[in-house]
């Protein structure tokens, strides 16, 4: 009797979080919006993370942040490279493709609470081997 009374609930729970797990992917392709892995890297032939990023997530380049007085342009993600800050959007020239496991976007917010201030673009973090 009481696993009917509770049946209903979790159930709904737990197609909830499937549902929200489904979302996460773009397109019917499986493969998430805000993270690049080796293999779709790997798919890519490119030689650097900059490119992998122009081809793949055009998108995490744009500014994220609306322009200020003190910053016109908006703001571009910070990158950074195994944990460590590396700097500016050219910086992912720098990294080979082939070393990399996982390129991943943070929104700006996310970003922010993470790291601290002055992430008004965004990160993007890139995990190598």
């Amino acid at each position: 009797m009481i696993k009917r009374r509770f049946a209903g609930p979790v159930l709904a729970l737990a197609l909830l979080a499937a549902g929200a797990c489904a979302t996460t992917s773009s397109g019917g392709s499986g493969r998430s919006p805000s993270v690049l892995l080796a293999d779709e890297l790997q798919e890519l032939n490119v030689d650097n993370a900059y490119q992998a990023v122009e081809r793949a997530r055009p998108q995490w380049l744009n500014s994220r942040a609306s322009p200020t007085p003190a910053n016109p342009d908006g703001a571009e993600p910070v990158v950074y490279v195994d944990g460590i800050r590396a700097g500016g959007l050219g910086e992912l020239r720098r990294v080979r493709v082939v070393s990399i496991v996982r390129i991943e976007y943070m929104r700006a917010n996310d970003a922010t609470s993470r790291f601290g201030t002055n992430h008004q673009g965004g990160a993007i973090l890139v995990t190598t081997r």
